[in-house]
């Protein structure tokens, strides 16, 4: 399935506001730089610094939505589906814009498998607000786990018209045309989603098994590579240079 890393649950934020929560300690009734911290901690995958940091901005601000949907977001990734609807629920009546709510919603009913219903929330985001380009890659994920690879690709391409920098969206088009055979162009869409920071196993892997399918087996064994030093647990990168260095030995 489509790898949403940097799912955009989270505006960004200036480079003020990342100086305001590395001092997040001489900061200590100030919510929002918890909050960033806590952002900052989820994008990284600590979770429980992640909860930490949003329990303490809560704990100073009852009422700031972020810091909900924050946690909304963690039990997301921790597979607590029920809690983060009802963290969602709760930042959207404490004001959070309806576009940000919709989309949140969205990823929940995209994590447990209802396609339509998360399509459906996805689209209610961008009625709210038509430059929210992660709602559009969003639904080119929807499309993509349908099978169907030219809308997967149409609606990462729409999110780049708005946002020409969203690495997600160049590495999810980089999905769809891999899926459609297209692997030169796929290649070339990766590595613009690299270069624009996205540093996941998965992304060097698909490179290499593009690089594989052109018939560049060095390169697709560098990427191979790549992805476990990344990720070193990851099983099918470590089958994968197995298979290219058998197809070396049989050139």
């Amino acid at each position: 399935t489509f790898d949403l890393s940097g799912d955009g649950e989270f505006t960004a934020h200036a480079g003020v506001d990342v100086v305001r929560w590395l001092r997040c300690y001489d900061n200590p009734n100030d919510a929002k730089a918890y909050y960033i911290r806590g952002v900052a901690y989820l994008e990284s995958g600590n979770l429980s610094s992640a909860m930490n940091d949003f329990n303490v901005a809560v704990e100073i601000d009852g009422n700031y939505p972020d810091a909900y949907l924050g946690r909304g977001a963690v039990y997301r990734r921790s597979g607590e589906h029920q809690q983060a609807l009802y963290e969602i629920h709760k930042a959207s009546k404490l004001g959070m814009r309806e576009s940000k709510y919709y989309y949140s919603l969205g990823l929940v009913y995209n994590d447990v498998g209802d396609l339509d219903l998360a399509l459906k929330h996805y689209s209610e985001a961008i009625r709210y607000d038509k430059r929210f380009h992660q709602a559009y890659t969003a639904i080119g994920t929807i499309y993509w786990e349908k099978g169907d690879y030219v809308l997967a690709a149409h609606w990462c391409e729409k999110a780049l018209e708005i946002n020409n920098n969203s690495r997600d969206a160049w590495y999810n088009l980089g999905l769809a045309y891999q899926s459609m055979s297209h692997y030169n162009q796929a290649v070339a869409y990766y590595t613009i989603s690299i270069t624009l920071g996205l540093n996941i196993a998965k992304v060097y892997y698909n490179r290499g098994g593009c690089y594989l399918k052109i018939g560049d087996f060095e390169k697709a064994i560098d990427n191979f590579e790549m992805a476990l030093v990344i990720q070193p647990d990851f099983t099918p990168a470590i089958k994968a240079i197995e298979h290219a260095e058998q197809l070396i030995k049989e050139k």
